[in-house]
């Protein structure tokens, strides 16, 4: 399993063993928190795992109720949508290059 947090990338190292007790938390979270050995060679980072924790439940904290108004609107700009080309814009595009002749 690939984590990342602020400072990068790293890799969890899960054994057989561990995923076949703890599977429910490796597959089914959203949020999770893994205990084990850090493990550093040159600049690749590994987590030799322990013990996983499920903390998705975290994650609600952080959203706010639905009955509940933000008090700061902070509202995300969409993308601008590509204008729709006209007909007489339109080009052929070929879906196969040509064959070429080795005569």
């Amino acid at each position: 399993m690939t984590i990342e947090d602020e400072t990068g990338w790293a890799n969890a190292v899960i054994f057989p063993n561990l995923f076949d007790k703890q599977r429910k938390e490796i597959l089914q979270s959203t949020l999770i928190m893994l205990q084990g050995h850090l493990q550093i060679e040159g600049e690749v980072i590994h987590v030799i795992v322990h013990r996983c924790y499920d903390i998705s439940k975290w994650l609600r904290e952080l959203t706010p109720s639905q009955n509940e108004v933000p008090q700061t609107a902070t509202f995300a700009f969409p993308d601008k949508s590509p204008e729709p080309i006209k007909n007489n814009q339109q080009k052929e595009h070929k879906i196969f290059p040509g064959s070429r002749n080795f005569k």
